[in-house]
């Protein structure tokens, strides 16, 4: 649709694609397998040179299988048909191993040269000389434009991204639940993603802490430290993956201006607090805790998190429990404050009196926050299509 204007296309459809192991082409044929051989059976797989074990290990080479593979896809969705015309499985193997792929020009002709151009690299027969990942980042058809970012807003999100590295567990818990939560094409997460893609050197959609230190200190232009830069990256890269993506990078640099706001914490309190009951119990964050958290880390690592944030709530509050004023002044605060502590108590002697003095108590809760469904949201993409800079429909480039 091109009036989205979030735009993406993902391949995600496992059922398309093949294992290689070892007697894969003597197994028996069936319809289904007959259509995944057809995108995803390469030449080397074809002449039995992919070399495989019993114990799955990845094979030799087996990169440019996967080229291949999207280079069908690509040859499929730009031209609207695959290029092999087969009925049989014995008539694709001979026509993968023995013909070359064919570009007819009543097709080819209405796209780009650069768009021929990478799909015949993908596929070619000889996997030696077949583009490899990093080439087709780098491709003209596929390259991204490099993106500038004003000095002080990089300073701006330096400051964020160190201010919420270092506050208490449980806040650095709500605050990737709000990241998580506001809209994906507010103006607060464009700004992050254009600095995302400002680090992003090779365009490959993540960060690897060599991008963040050398991105940094060149927009910065001041030596911030190696070792504070890699202590940072190693805080934000939460699943010990080595990169850091948009979503972890957007959660660690927000701005709490915009996320601690009265009407963003009221619904942040509200998806916490799921019974409606004006509190939020201990053993309810717990559990949100475990099943949001399950997803990135591991188990080990969520047991240990949701103690500390226990603890660190014990400390705060009694009653195993924590009221809408309470969250505020813990959202508000990253160190004891007695001025917002007596406010805070004030605000909440008022509010048994009915008055709100934040004024956002009245304001219905967002029902789109469901915090169990942002575990099946499909990651974004820092290079999705957008509005302003669409192109023609046999002219539209992959998203990253």
């Amino acid at each position: 649709d091109e009036e989205d204007c979030n735009t993406q296309i993902k391949v995600c459809d496992m059922g398309q694609g093949l294992v290689l192991r070892p007697g894969l082409l003597e197994e028996e044929h069936t319809e289904k397998s007959f259509e995944m051989e057809k995108y995803a059976l390469s030449p080397e797989v074809a002449w039995k040179d992919m070399a495989t074990n019993s114990e799955c290990t990845l094979p030799s080479g087996a990169e440019k299988n996967d080229i291949w593979a999207l280079g069908i896809i690509f040859y499929h969705m730009l031209s609207g048909t695959t290029p092999f015309k087969v009925e049989s499985r014995s008539d694709l193997l001979e026509q993968v191993v023995s013909k070359e792929v064919w570009f007819h020009d009543c097709m080819w002709s209405k796209l780009s040269p650069d768009a021929r151009d990478v799909v015949q690299s993908m596929l070619r027969v000889n996997p030696r000389i077949r583009i490899s990942a990093a080439q087709i980042l780098r491709h003209n058809w596929v390259k991204v434009a490099k993106t500038t970012f004003p000095r002080k807003r990089m300073v701006e999100l330096l400051n964020s991204l160190s201010k919420n590295v270092n506050e208490c567990e449980f806040k650095r818990f709500v605050l990737r639940v709000i990241a998580e939560q506001l809209p994906r094409d507010g103006k607060t997460a464009d700004t992050v993603e254009q600095a995302f893609r400002c680090l992003d050197r090779n365009g490959d959609g993540v960060l690897t802490v060599e991008e963040i230190i050398k991105g940094l200190n060149k927009h910065l232009q001041q030596g911030e430290g190696d070792t504070q830069l890699e202590k940072l990256f190693a805080q934000i890269d939460r699943d010990s993956s080595g990169t850091v993506n948009v979503q972890e990078f957007i959660c660690a640099s927000m701005s709490q201006k915009r996320s601690t706001s009265l009407p963003v914490l009221w619904e942040a309190f509200n998806a916490f607090d799921k019974d409606r009951s004006g509190s939020i119990t201990f053993d309810e964050i717990d559990r949100i805790v475990k099943e949001l958290e399950g997803a990135v880390l591991a188990q080990a690592q969520v047991e240990g998190l949701a103690k500390e944030i226990r603890c660190e709530l014990e400390e705060v509050c009694s009653n195993g429990s924590l009221d809408f004023d309470q969250f505020v002044y813990i959202m508000s605060n990253s160190q004891p404050n007695a001025s917002d502590a007596f406010k805070k108590d004030m605000y909440r002697v008022l509010w048994g009196c009915g008055v709100d003095c934040y004024n956002v108590r009245h304001f219905e809760p967002n029902s789109g926050w469901d915090l169990t469904e942002s575990r099946g949201r499909s990651m974004r993409s820092v290079y999705r299509r957008r509005t302003g800079n669409v192109r023609k429909r046999d002219e539209i480039k992959p998203a990253g």
